[in-house]
């Protein structure tokens, strides 16, 4: 995943450059992956899709493999606890914690 160093890279640039890279590329910042996927379980959900972006930016930078010390799993960092209950009250076909991985199981 190139958006951690990106991100990372961006922090350490001079404020004008900064400003002008959000201003002609907002996308490299804020990507928009997933968008489809986001834009409909977001809805389901009734949320902004903006938060679900948001939480997935913060969480994993968009790396759909992601893990983190505590084991949360994939693009919005959840824990296989969690994924299980969520799965009982959705249509979600989640069975062991490797299927965070899934973006479509994941979101």
């Amino acid at each position: 995943n190139l958006y951690l160093p990106l991100f990372a890279a961006y922090n350490g640039l001079p404020t004008d450059v900064k400003e002008k890279m959000i201003q002609k590329h907002p996308e490299l910042l804020f990507p928009r992956n997933y968008r489809d996927l986001i834009q409909q379980s977001a809805s389901h959900q009734q949320i902004a899709p903006e938060f679900v972006f948001s939480i997935i930016r913060q969480e994993s930078a968009f790396n759909p493999r992601a893990r983190s010390p505590v084991d949360a799993f994939g693009l919005m960092q959840l824990l296989p606890s969690l994924g299980k209950e969520l799965s009982r009250n959705t249509q979600v076909n989640y069975s062991e914690p490797e299927d965070l991985f899934d973006p479509e199981i994941n979101i």
